[in-house]
């Protein structure tokens, strides 16, 4: 799996004049200074006539002893419309600069200037730049990270768009770097069990001009250390690819601190260790820890053609895990009938575009990992678009630990003439938290609920678990979860709710209203309102009411149905559910009709469907 994230340690880009060769000699005969790729892709407006691009000594290391032979720069009108053209190379934006020369663009799209004079490198910070009469300043996609400037009416100026100036160097010479890569670490989470592995996934740049097979890690305990080597691997020169380390392991419970770095690259020293080591993350290891459940978020409307198809892929993956709790959110592609006012207000948490069908898993940022599931190219907020690897982020959700306690109870007795709900939510820190920044979220969500206008369905439709009402602060409520806390809410059941599939959900989580990928869900808990309703028994005959949907594929068990059973006419058990999963797929049956048994600890119920396909 490739993924490209590049830092400002990755500002020696492209390749040119490549040549086959075995790893550990050199493969290119120059590298390039900038940051872009591919063709121009924007321009500028007529106020800014140059750009300039900044390389810091601890970047230009790695050229020292070679020279800058000539520079690109992409044109994105006919040469003729370019009055002037002069490249610039030099330590400081202040004129004179060390060395200027007049270029004479030949054509619409990329230009060489090959420079009359080779400028040689001797590892100081530079800036090579260019200022352009006549035509608009071009940009292209960013490939990487790295300071930039735009002369803006004759001063410059930062420049922080997301593009990048479609200009670069070419550095030729006898001292051009073999192996140099840059690490960025990605540390998934930070509590450790003792005896097991931790997975540690590092993105390797290779800034060196032969291949990448090999590299040897080391993990900085404080105390000690750990080696790892990872074989196998072919990164080409400034090609990125995603390594997962699995070899950090504490013998002991305790609190670390832990770096990684890059010891070496096929074997050898690495040219430049500045980009080498991670950032230091703060291990918290037990013998063992409390399980979590994972609150999905779910964005989709009856306007969304797409999202009965995307549901049913989300079913799929879900497979009725019980330890995975479903609010369905009628918001990010317009609003419905079932909309409310916090669905709306959650889409800040896109940082960007709406879209849907849209999920967001624990309120927890894992694009970078997931890159794929990027809804827009420039949303920065933790929704994911739906897709197959949204079973990994669920996976890596799971086997986070519960960082809170958390319990739901309803005080007193349902039923169809009394409809006032009084919940009591408890709850407390199991692991060290950094702050006391915690918020407790308590929803009223509706299950299966039937609707014949939702696009793509046909005109028959059941929404899943939709969002009914916040009974916290849409925002949360304040609680002291260290000291652990107890909050009760009180809510008239409105009479056309079917409360019988109705659930309460109640979470923690981190609260920062500043940076909506700072928001971490810490634990969540859900309980069927049903278990407070009177209930009938399979000795009564068929239940009124046993809780569970048939869609037309699967039987769909409310959140405290233990099982189901499916069973012939002549009572021939055929199917059963597994343990913890809320759904079971009844796509292998005949057309027929069944009857199911369904388990709810100290009682049971029955019903029947009939199978069509």
């Amino acid at each position: 799996m490739y993924k490209v994230i590049l830092t400002v340690g990755l500002s020696l880009l492209a390749i040119l004049a490549p040549v086959s060769v075995s790893a550990g000699v050199m493969e290119n005969d120059s590298l390039m200074l900038g940051n872009c790729e591919g063709r121009g892709v924007s321009m500028s407006g007529s106020n800014v006539t140059g750009g300039a691009l900044y390389f810091p000594e601890s970047r230009m290391a790695v050229c020292e002893g070679n020279y800058l032979e000539s520079v690109w720069i992409y044109i994105n009108a006919p040469a003729s419309y370019v009055n002037s053209l002069e490249i610039f190379v030099s330590g400081s934006l202040d004129e004179p600069y060390d060395y200027v020369q007049q270029g004479e663009p030949a054509r619409f799209g990329w230009n060489e200037v090959v420079l009359d004079t080779p400028y040689q490198l001797d590892g100081s910070a530079l800036y090579i730049g260019f200022e352009i009469d006549g035509a608009s300043v071009s940009y292209a996609a960013r490939r990487s990270e790295g300071d930039e400037f735009s002369l803006v009416d004759g001063v410059w100026q930062p420049y922080t768009d997301i593009y990048s100036h479609a200009f670069y160097g070419v550095v030729r010479g006898d001292n051009l770097p073999l192996h140099d890569v840059a690490l960025e670490c990605r540390v998934p989470f930070t509590y450790a069990v003792t005896g097991e592995g931790n997975v540690v996934e590092a993105t390797i740049t290779n800034n060196g001009l032969a291949t990448v097979e090999s590299l040897d890690f080391t993990f900085d305990l404080g105390g000690g250390s750990i080696s790892q080597t990872v074989e196998g691997l072919s990164i080409p020169y400034l090609e990125s690819q995603r390594v997962v380390l699995d070899g950090l392991v504490f013998h002991e419970a305790g609190e670390y601190d832990v770096t990684l770095t890059v010891s070496a690259v096929n074997g050898a020293a690495d040219l430049d260790m500045t980009d080498n080591t991670s950032s230091s993350y703060h291990y918290v290891c037990l013998d063992s820890y409390t399980p979590r459940n994972v609150l999905l978020e779910i964005y989709s409307t009856e306007l969304c053609s797409n999202c009965p198809a995307a549901h049913n892929g989300i079913d799929n993956i879900v497979d009725g895990n019980g330890r995975i709790i479903e609010v369905g959110h009628h918001s990010g592609y317009y609003t419905d009938g079932l909309t409310v006012d916090a669905s709306v207000e959650y889409e800040w948490f896109y940082g960007g575009h709406t879209s849907a069908p849209s999920i967001l898993i624990d309120r927890t940022n894992r694009l970078a990992r997931y890159p794929e599931l990027r809804t827009y190219e420039d949303n920065n907020g933790p929704v994911m678009g739906v897709g197959n690897s949204m079973a990994g982020a669920l996976d890596d959700a799971l086997a986070t630990p519960a960082y809170a306690e958390i319990d739901v109870q309803v005080s007193n007795d349902l039923s169809a003439d009394y409809r006032d709900l009084t919940i009591d939510v408890t709850g407390r820190s199991l692991l060290p938290l950094p702050d006391d920044e915690s918020v407790l979220y308590v929803f009223l969500t509706e299950d299966s609920i039937f609707t014949e206008t939702q696009a793509g369905s046909g005109g028959s439709y059941y929404h899943r678990h939709s969002l009914r009402s916040c009974l916290s602060d849409t925002w949360g409520d304040a609680v002291d979860l260290a000291g652990g806390f107890t909050e009760t809410y009180q809510f008239s059941i409105p009479d056309e709710w079917d409360m019988a599939r109705m659930h309460v959900v109640a979470f923690v989580a981190h609260s920062d209203s500043e940076d909506y990928n700072d928001n971490e869900v810490y634990n969540t808990s859900s309980v069927a309102l049903r278990r407070f309703m009177p209930q009938s028994s399979i000795a009564d005959g068929v239940a009124a009411d046993t809780g569970i949907i048939y869609d037309g594929h699967s039987l769909m068990l409310p959140g405290d149905c233990i099982g189901v059973d499916v069973c012939s006419l002549s009572g021939v058990r055929l199917l059963s559910s597994s343990a913890g999963h809320h759904r079971l797929s009844v796509e292998g049956l005949d057309d027929g009709v069944y009857i199911y048994v369904a388990h709810y600890g100290d009682r049971i119920a029955s019903g029947k469907f009939v199978r069509r396909r």
